[in-house]
């Protein structure tokens, strides 16, 4: 039985400060308010749309029992989550975020052919928005045939023997692939 098709994800993060997190999405990167618990910048849910890409924040407390400081050590934690944003436009947006103020690196183009910017939320949520980089993708990523991956493989076993032993022992299984 084939499962029913989904049209799109919506992530909802739970964040400190509903104005600061709305001057960020919002007037920074301009996502535009789709519906919101009630009017203005202090409510406690947002939903938030930029073109296809869509994202609801929610407050982490009601506004009575905020405590007058985010909490640090659970913020921290808020580097396991990361929002992959596609723009072609990668290089614009770094001058778009250095010229607002933004203390970001440039972008770099990654192993896997993927040019991107990374940088946090107010929240410490993280954002990368990204794009394939033309021309410079590796052959494991778009292999035409399964020669070309095993061939890919076997160069990384012997240029990252540590990498090889925790991740490609099971890779090559899982992928119904004997790799010698």
């Amino acid at each position: 039985m084939t499962p029913p098709e989904i049209h799109s994800l919506c992530p909802l993060l739970q964040v400190f400060d509903m104005p600061l997190s709305l001057a960020f999405y919002r007037d920074v990167l301009g996502f535009e308010v789709v519906q919101q618990s009630s009017p203005g910048d202090s409510c406690d849910w947002v939903w938030l749309k930029c073109n296809a890409a869509q994202l609801m924040l929610n407050t982490m407390f009601e506004s009575d029992s905020r405590p007058a400081i985010p909490n640090e050590v659970r913020n921290g934690h808020h580097g396991d989550t990361g929002l992959f944003i596609e723009t072609p436009h990668v290089d614009t947006m770094y001058e778009f975020l250095i010229r607002r103020g933004f203390a970001v690196e440039p972008p770099v183009v990654r192993p896997y052919g993927m040019k991107q910017l990374y940088l946090k939320d107010p929240d410490g949520y993280g954002i990368c928005f990204q794009w394939p980089a033309t021309g410079q993708i590796k052959e494991f990523m778009w292999a035409d045939t399964q020669e070309n991956v095993l061939t890919y493989l076997r160069r990384l076993r012997s240029e990252t023997p540590v990498v090889w032993r925790m991740w490609f022992w099971w890779l090559g299984p899982l992928c119904g692939c004997r790799i010698h």
